[in-house]
């Protein structure tokens, strides 16, 4: 693929999760302002659980698929078929706890019934725009996301004329709008052949478990790391680590779309370790471009504008605007290895990486709150995302040398 070509690919694949971004942020603030407190905290709930089951089905099927593009380009369904067999499978307990929930009253029944019955679907919208990256065509993901965005429009709109502004019909216009927008993929790849099955995650589970496990241990560790920062410090510390994420955000979603192009690229070429090496340069020097945009908004972004997106917070994360974008610099240092890594399908190495970055994390955000609260554990994981990058480099490097000493023990077998 040639560099212009794949300039574009990176272009159309940051659209592209820029597009879903949006719709869930917009989900999330039209929920801010329409419902109360009590309710907010419900959809904050929800959409945890669909963070996390997403998370989950990417693990198994996403990064596997954009591993082996070459089954993405010869059955899409096929990968498609064991996303949406996955989630029909964990919509059951959820349907379950949502009719448990209304027969006792509670005020999420409704909206979690509401979420699960639309969950296969509005999984498999997402799962559809990496199968599309994987086929090197975003430009089907960016249809699939911009549909679902306007879907969710239309829906707020009505919602909002009606005053349906309940729990249950916000999460209805977020959630089955993007269940909607999956169906866009019989336009995309036709009418399935095959029906839902496990077929293709069996095939590929010696990858996806290892995936998995590295997915867990990332999500899981965030969670623990909160948790200890609250332990060792105050829970507002924690809010003001949980809403500097949102400033990291959008140079993140850049790295994200460059990774994710990369390591497809890698998983179709098969590059020599020079080839590999220049694919790895070329996302670094991409990413590290979007982090200094990013650090530079930060440090400029003007006061009223981090008051308007971040509210009654603003004033905690203020004077965490530099190690925010120092830890997006920090992220950009290691760009690129993970993707090429995973392009030559190093899953084991891979797994033990992020293994041990949740270590790393955790414990430079509990020393750092420990000594200085919320900006000491901003800091200690600008030190701590270093610390990872050290140890994806020196994975990668590893995996350079054997690529190096494989050449040149065919060299000398070949006559």
């Amino acid at each position: 693929m040639s560099p212009r070509a794949t300039s574009g690919t990176v272009s159309l694949t940051s659209v592209s999760q820029g597009l879903s971004s949006i719709t869930n942020v917009a989900a999330v603030i039209a929920a801010a302002h329409s419902l109360t407190p009590a309710n907010f905290g419900w959809f904050s709930l929800l959409l945890m659980v669909y963070t996390v089951g997403l998370g989950v089905l990417h693990a198994l099927i996403s990064v596997p698929a954009v591993a082996h593009p070459e089954e993405a380009d010869a059955h899409p369904w096929r990968i498609l078929g064991s996303a949406l067999a996955v989630t029909m499978w964990g919509a059951g307990p959820c349907i379950a706890g949502a009719a448990l929930a209304m027969a006792l009253g509670s005020p999420i029944g409704t909206a979690l019934m509401a979420l699960a019955v639309s969950a296969p679907l509005l999984l498999l919208q997402s799962i559809g725009r990496y199968v599309a990256f994987a086929r090197a065509q975003p430009r089907k993901a960016v249809a699939l996301d911009a549909l679902w965005l306007v879907l969710f429009a239309v829906a707020l709109t009505v919602c909002l004329v009606q005053d349906w502004t309940g729990l249950f019909d916000i999460t209805l216009a977020w959630a089955g709008t993007g269940a909607l927008a999956a169906l866009l993929l019989l336009v995309q790849y036709g009418w399935p052949s095959e029906r839902p099955s496990l077929a293709w995650l069996k095939m590929r589970w010696e990858f996806s478990w290892r995936s998995l496990v590295g997915n867990v241990s990332a999500t899981g560790g965030a969670l623990v790391g909160s948790i200890a920062v609250a332990f060792v410090s105050n829970p507002v510390a924690v809010a003001a680590v949980r809403a500097s994420m949102l400033l990291r955000r959008p140079g993140q979603v850049i790295q994200s779309a460059i990774s994710t192009s990369v390591a497809n690229d890698v998983a179709r070429q098969q590059p020599d370790a020079a080839g590999l090496k220049r694919h790895q340069r070329r996302a670094m020097a991409l990413s590290s471009g979007a982090a200094l945009l990013n650090l530079l908004v930060l440090i400029y972004l003007p006061d009223p504008v981090g008051r308007a997106i971040l509210g009654a917070v603003w004033p905690l994360i203020d004077p965490l605007r530099l190690p925010v974008g120092l830890v997006v610099l920090a992220l950009a240092s290691q760009a690129g290895v993970r993707a090429a890594l995973l392009g030559c399908r190093q899953i084991q190495t891979i797994m033990v990486a992020e293994i041990v970055g949740t270590v790393l994390t955790i414990v430079a955000l509990v020393v750092g709150a420990a000594i200085a609260d919320a900006e000491g554990a901003i800091w200690g994981l600008v030190v701590g995302t270093a610390g990872i990058s050290l140890t994806w480099w020196i994975a990668f490097v590893r995996f350079l040398r054997s690529i190096d000493v494989a050449d040149d023990t065919i060299a000398a077998e070949s006559p």
